[in-house]
């Protein structure tokens, strides 16, 4: 008898021995948390932040392939900045994964045939960089922003050599003006756009 209730304690304090709540954690007398998170709410909270992320990623590259369609005298054209480029270099520093490929290849594709383009040449020039940024990421996590800004340059010059390249496989002849220019706008943006997905990813991950 006094063995069962032994084992009944003891399966009472295993039961008491983790959360299931994925919230703020419960706190006992003095102020520290009752119990560890379950592995359940570790899973859920993992899938929740997961879902997060692809939803910021799915609106910022949207807002991008916008911002790139968008109407521009001519003045302008040659310092539009890559916006699509640009905001996939920073997914690829913060969560690179199949997502992120998969909606690289798609964004691209409508760039092709918004541009009336070779249909995946904007698919892969956009695969090309954001693999090499994934691959390059420990490297990347070491330098600042102002370092990380320019450490890009030669990463967005080869999407640019990429559609030049196709460009010639295919026969078409591109303004090379309104393709290496848009690098330095790219360049000198890449701050602000950093800092601003930076900040929703942290609010984000707070709330």
């Amino acid at each position: 008898m006094g063995r069962k209730s032994g084992q009944h304690r003891g399966r009472r304090r295993g039961g008491r021995s983790c959360r299931r709540t994925a919230g703020q954690p419960d706190t006992g007398a003095f102020g520290k948390p009752d119990a560890k998170p379950c592995p359940d709410a570790r899973r859920e909270t993992s899938l929740r932040s997961g879902r997060a992320g692809v939803l910021l990623l799915l609106v910022s590259v949207t807002l991008a392939l916008l911002l790139q369609l968008m109407a521009l005298p001519d003045w302008m054209r040659s310092s539009r900045p890559y916006w699509v480029p640009m905001v996939l270099s920073y997914f690829a520093l913060t969560q690179p994964g199949g997502a992120l490929l998969v909606i690289s290849v798609l964004a691209g594709l409508g760039l092709d045939v918004a541009f009336g383009t070779a249909l995946g040449q904007h698919a892969l020039a956009n695969v090309v960089v954001v693999y090499l940024i994934a691959r390059l990421r420990t490297l990347f996590v070491l330098l600042d922003t102002w370092q990380v800004m320019f450490a890009l340059v030669p990463l967005w010059a080869l999407y640019v050599f990429v559609l030049f390249w196709l460009d010639g496989l295919t026969s078409r002849s591109a303004d090379p003006t309104l393709r290496w220019m848009p690098i330095i706008a790219t360049t000198l943006i890449w701050p602000l756009v950093y800092n601003l997905l930076k900040g929703i990813q942290r609010t984000k991950r707070e709330d």
